[in-house]
């Protein structure tokens, strides 16, 4: 009966280990205003951070594994909502930044996209494995950022590496609208100089 037993413990943990590995990752988005970077040194106007997880985001088992080994996925795609309303033009983007905190990276081709359009590079393998990546250096169409949200995918170019957290980071301009009394007083000034032109002549 034990042997029995055992054996049908080892067959269920062969039939769902591998599909734990390939479940569904869990994202968490956190928005922020006004947030330091300490990469950088910076507050930006506008940040987005997503915690990846496999089950559930209780801080132990953070992380989604990703690889070329056939246990697991070989990539990881997700998006990051920009803010309420945000269109280009009448916004303008400033400074915007994409931080990615991963584990084990090895810097073998591990590339990443924005929206299937632009490749931002791959991965850098640092002591603590973080990669910064500057979007205005890589020339995305403004249109892009016209979408509610900006999506990025993490191909896999090695076994397996470890994608904890992404972060989103932009400085932006918001467009100036005019408040009534400013307005009145333009009318004002064009229908003074229209008055003057005609009594000159």
């Amino acid at each position: 009966m034990t042997k029995t037993y055992r054996n049908l413990m080892a067959i269920l943990v062969v039939l769902l280990v591998p599909s734990a590995l390939l479940a569904t990752p869990m994202m968490v988005e956190d928005i922020k205003t006004d947030w330091f970077f300490l990469g950088d040194f910076h507050t930006y106007d506008y940040a987005s951070s997503i915690d990846f997880f496999n089950d559930t985001p209780d801080g132990i088992f953070g992380g989604v594994k990703i690889g070329t080994a056939d246990r697991y996925l070989n990539e990881l795609s997700w998006d990051h909502s920009l803010p309420t309303g945000f269109t280009v033009p009448p916004y303008e983007v400033t400074r915007a930044k994409l931080w990615i905190d991963a584990w084990r990276v090895d810097e073998n081709d591990n590339l990443v996209s924005v929206e299937g359009l632009y490749d931002l590079g791959t991965l850098n393998s640092h002591w603590f494995d973080n990669t910064t990546f500057d979007l205005l250096d890589a020339g995305i169409a403004w249109d892009v950022w016209n979408d509610g949200a900006l999506g990025f995918t993490i191909t896999a170019g090695e076994r397996m590496l470890r994608i904890d957290k992404a972060i989103l980071m932009m400085d932006y301009d918001e467009p100036v609208i005019p408040e009534p009394a400013t307005l009145a007083l333009f009318g004002l000034g064009l229908l003074g100089t229209g008055i003057v032109r005609r009594l000159r002549k």
